[in-house]
């Protein structure tokens, strides 16, 4: 990837494979807890990975009743190792998630 004073990268293990990984990415009824969490609940969610799929989530925080509203599109999806989406914040921010193994069935996401 491509750095510039636009781009933020951020690298993070995650203690499962690859495989679950780009699951909990994909897969609507895992995406709702890997996206969620903490105040957030998500009170909608499709996706539909695939390159031109779209998708879209809303959520809502539960302790101050703030929303929040995002869709984009997919870009490149390579099962279990890259996905690539555009994302309506920021007028269309270009993100791109690489997922690697490291040592004890991990996973460092890029």
């Amino acid at each position: 990837m491509e750095s510039n004073e636009n781009t933020i990268t951020i690298k993070r293990a995650i203690n499962a494979s690859r495989h679950m990984v780009f699951d909990a990415l994909t897969t609507p009824d895992i995406a709702k807890y890997w996206w969620g969490g903490g105040p957030w609940e998500i009170t909608g969610l499709t996706l539909h990975a695939t390159p031109g799929g779209r998708f879209e989530f809303n959520m809502r925080n539960t302790e101050d009743g703030s929303v929040y509203h995002t869709h984009g599109e997919y870009r490149e999806v390579v099962p279990n190792e890259r996905l690539v989406w555009t994302n309506a914040e920021g007028g269309g921010t270009l993100v791109e998630v690489n997922l690697y193994d490291i040592e004890d069935y991990r996973t460092e996401v890029h």
